[in-house]
């Protein structure tokens, strides 16, 4: 509970309106939206919502990009009693068919085209049709919702297979968003600039810590990078949340982001896979006074470790230390923690941890804890498996080695995609790279290796020559391709999927 007394996210903002109705709560390009008019959006969503049936514990599908429009639709389906549910939405019809019947979903709230046509027992609703009129009253009372019931269904997308539904209770949104809020020092007199779909959970995290910390969130008209660097003149956000692909675009290539005035930003916040050390090192020397936090969890986890800005400069291959109220550790596959140094499974313990995946009926979750033997007790202690490999090193740091189902097997040796792309990207000739495997006939597995630069072939040679000498053979990449950019899925990471048809096809 916080100080204030509120036990989720909607007492918050309820909270927030009595003490200062009209601060700025969430700027869309030219719109804004107070705390006041949110709440007041909000009453009138939850009897829209109640009126077309959306009752306690209903699961309503949000298929909508950030706006102040699907603000409204997230605490309005709170304040109904329901569940939202979050997909990415480039996703396709089989993906979103899936959703709607995994889920049992009763409803779908859409500011944009639908993929599919709805089934007959689930109920379309246009964003419009549950934002209140101009001349809306205020409200006086109160929401009142169970703070350890059900508050979002993520669907991840999963490395193979359909994706699964991440569900959280909104007493852990809660206490995550104050968790991050506080390691970031993000204040009422931030303004938080989020460029990442709320369909992604970093994004979603980023909606949570604004409403959480009182923050202004700021969502640029497109993600696109003049876009956002526009935003950053414009608005004067004093923190960016991005991904790393984004934080490598905007250092590279065409990007303006050299040349704004950036400052206004005193911290950058990242997660979502690993930052270049040669993109990171070129933020630094533009932005040499900024707090630079890199970040480390699953959806499933909220959030495990930060490399915060103390260490950035001096210990940039490291995901960082556990955050508060979390303890990490290194298991083997037996689930027994192993000694410093030596790589095995990363396990989160402790705060943030999912209630489970999403799987209906009458027992509606797939449990993420299991039984974990720690060195620290003597009984086995409960923990999430976060199915990446990693270790932790002499000084309490941890690194990260790579996706549990994406090691390759090379000439019989088992081979991390991540420990080649971290070698390629130390290079310094290259802003970026992904490496995964393609069949082959010979060695089982070649390493595939698809570099950024915008240099000729003279890079690929010299790159070559680098990795005979810092890499052994079986991690020596068999094939190497060179573009000026990486595919990016709709959340920001690369699109390997994308590469690895393209050059099947190619």
């Amino acid at each position: 509970m916080t100080a204030s007394g509120a036990r989720n996210l909607l007492e918050v903002l309820q909270h927030r309106m009595t003490t200062n109705a009209d601060a700025l709560a969430v700027i869309h390009a030219a719109r804004t939206l107070t705390v006041g008019a949110w709440v007041v959006a909000t009453n009138h969503g939850r009897q829209q919502l109640a009126e077309a049936g959306v009752g306690q514990g209903d699961r309503v599908v949000l298929w909508m990009e950030p706006s102040l429009e699907m603000a409204i639709a997230i605490t309005s389906v709170w304040a109904a009693g329901g569940v939202i549910v979050l997909i990415n939405t480039q996703s396709k019809a089989p993906q979103l068919s899936h959703v709607l019947e995994t889920t049992a979903a009763t409803a779908v709230i859409h500011s944009i085209k639908l993929p599919v046509e709805l089934p007959a027992k689930v109920m379309g609703l246009s964003a419009a049709e549950i934002l209140p009129s101009d001349d809306a009253s205020p409200v006086s009372e109160r929401f009142s919702i169970d703070s350890e019931s059900f508050a979002s269904i993520v669907f991840t997308s999963g490395s193979t297979g359909q994706p699964k539904g991440v569900v959280q209770r909104h007493s852990t949104l809660l206490d995550g968003a104050h968790r991050v809020a506080e390691y970031h020092g993000i204040a009422e007199a931030d303004r938080l600039l989020c460029p990442v779909p709320w369909s992604f959970d970093f994004g979603f995290v980023q909606w949570q810590v604004s409403v959480a910390s009182g923050a202004t969130l700021i969502i640029p008209e497109r993600n696109d990078l003049h876009s956002v660097c526009n935003t950053i003149e414009q608005q004067r956000p004093t923190v960016l949340a991005a991904v790393p692909a984004l934080i490598t675009h905007l250092m590279t290539g065409m990007s303006p982001f050299s040349g704004i005035d950036k400052s206004s930003l005193s911290v950058i916040t990242s997660s979502g896979g690993s930052l270049p050390s040669v993109v990171l090192a070129q933020l630094i020397e533009q932005m040499p006074r900024g707090a630079f936090y890199l970040n480390y969890g699953l959806t499933e986890t909220y959030r495990s470790a930060c490399l915060c800005p103390e260490m950035v400069r001096d210990r940039p291959e490291s995901i960082g230390r556990a955050i508060v109220g979390v303890d990490l550790i290194v298991v083997d596959d037996a689930g027994r923690q192993v000694p410093d140094d030596t790589i095995g499974e990363l396990v989160h313990i402790g705060a943030g941890v999912a209630a489970g995946y999403w799987r209906g009926g009458e027992h509606p979750l797939e449990p993420l804890l299991q039984p974990i033997h720690a060195k620290h007790s003597d009984q086995p202690v409960m923990g999430c498996r976060t199915g990446d490999y990693g270790w932790r090193d002499s000084a309490g740091f941890f690194h990260f080695h790579g996706r549990r189902d994406s090691q390759l097997k090379v000439m019989g040796v088992r081979v991390s995609p991540v420990e080649v792309e971290k070698m390629l990207n130390a290079s310094g000739l290259i802003s970026q790279s992904a490496v995964f495997g393609q069949p082959h006939a010979l060695l089982g597995t070649a390493v595939v290796a698809v570099v950024v630069s915008d240099g000729g072939d003279a890079v690929l040679k010299d790159l070559k020559k680098f990795a005979r000498k810092n890499l052994p053979p079986h991690m020596m990449p068999q094939r190497w391709e060179r573009r000026s950019a990486l595919p990016v899925t709709r959340h920001g990471k690369i699109d390997y999927d994308a590469l690895k048809v393209e050059l099947t096809n190619g």
